[in-house]
């Protein structure tokens, strides 16, 4: 993340007005200097990192989030769009990547909700991931809209945390964070001939950048998704916005309050789903072994009317020990599986798989599959 120390609280407009004439420059710009977050100052910060490294390192890090309760956490609809879901894991209230990783736990993905009006473009880019386990952790963010209602008039000063590129390109190794304020909106729409547009919109999004010198921006590449901050008279930092975009040297935010209606919705709409009835699971056992795939089909599965199974759609996850497991597809009536590498005699990963007919009707069974002797 590009860091710059932040002059005063008050943000005059004149220094505003004055910085317009340095907007130029590159998109992808660089940070000057860095701040590093104290031990245990921002434990609801979430990383997302990629899993199939064999070491947590700087290289696995993609974008940043923040915890919403114990089961939720937020971040940028760019940064989970169209992932494998399985590939990805969070470390909660991750420090420092090196010399030694230090963060709180991690937890798998079990469901990535998108927000229904992202375009891809800087409007709507926000979204929810649900944890495949419930989080030990009790430190959670407290948002714009939901928990506090921030105003943030032009020169509102904001902190942003994240692990994003430093001067020389490398994703930190540290929690950074760095001071910004609030642009007048026509930092964000106002643009260079030739300069596509920037589709920024008020309504949706905050036009943050740097109050010491516009030219060297805020936040950088790997920071997508974390939170920019408003520290409250209580002490409290109250998530505003997300990092979205760079447009030149200032930053297109999405604004976490004009979403906080989709936020509280979402996980309340989720949370009544998890308490729907649950199909009955049955269990086979099977034998799994590394480099030999193993064929699972789900053929024989029929519904009450035995309906023809190629009007099935079928779904099948690894629930247990996916980073050890790997499986050929995820959709149609078979798939097929394989260890990665050898297991012991008492290894175990289980596999289920949904079959819904078109009445929407589910019947899930969980084949349990044992390392071979």
């Amino acid at each position: 993340m590009k860091i710059r120390h932040f002059l005063g609280a008050a943000i005059s407009l004149a220094l505003l007005s004055s910085a317009s004439s340095a907007i130029a420059g590159n998109i992808d710009t660089k940070i000057l200097n860095g701040e590093e977050a104290a031990p245990g100052e921002f434990p609801a910060y979430v990383a997302i990192i990629t899993n199939g490294d064999a070491e947590i390192s700087p290289n696995s890090h993609t974008c940043g989030g923040v915890m919403v309760n114990k089961e939720w956490f937020l971040t940028a609809a760019h940064c989970v769009n169209k992932m494998d879901a399985d590939k990805y894991e969070a470390l909660i209230g991750l420090e420092q990547y090196w010399p030694k990783s230090i963060f709180k736990e991690s937890a798998e993905f079990e469901k990535v909700v998108i927000h229904p009006d992202y375009d891809h473009a800087g409007q709507n880019d926000i979204a929810l991931v649900k944890l495949a386990h419930s989080a030990k952790t009790n430190s959670f963010g407290k948002f714009n809209g939901i928990d506090d209602n921030i105003k943030l008039p032009v020169g509102t000063p904001l902190t942003a945390i994240g692990f994003g590129a430093t001067h020389n390109s490398i994703t930190s190794t540290k929690l950074m964070k760095t001071q910004g304020a609030i642009f007048a909106k026509k930092f964000c729409i106002d643009k260079p001939e030739g300069y596509p547009d920037t589709n920024f919109n008020p309504a949706n999004n905050l036009c943050i950048g740097n109050p010491d010198d516009v030219s060297q921006g805020t936040t950088g590449k790997g920071d997508s998704g974390g939170p920019w901050m408003f520290l409250n008279s209580q002490g409290d930092y109250i998530v505003s916005g997300l990092v979205s975009r760079s447009l030149w040297q200032v930053g297109q935010v999405t604004k976490v309050s004009a979403h906080a209606d989709w936020i509280k919705k979402t996980i309340a709409a989720e949370g009544q789903a998890d308490k729907a009835p649950v199909a009955k699971i049955s269990t086979t056992s099977e034998q799994i072994a590394p480099i030999s795939w193993l064929s699972l089909s789900g053929a024989s599965s029929s519904s009450p009317e035995g309906i023809s199974p190629q009007e099935f759609n079928y779904k099948w996850k690894v629930l247990t020990n996916i980073k050890k497991v790997q499986i050929s597809h995820n959709q149609g009536v078979s798939t097929r599986v394989r260890l990665i590498e050898p297991a012991s005699k008492n290894f175990k990963v289980k596999i289920q798989l949904t079959v819904t007919d078109p009445q929407g009707r589910e019947t899930i069974t969980v084949k349990e599959l044992k390392a071979v002797k």
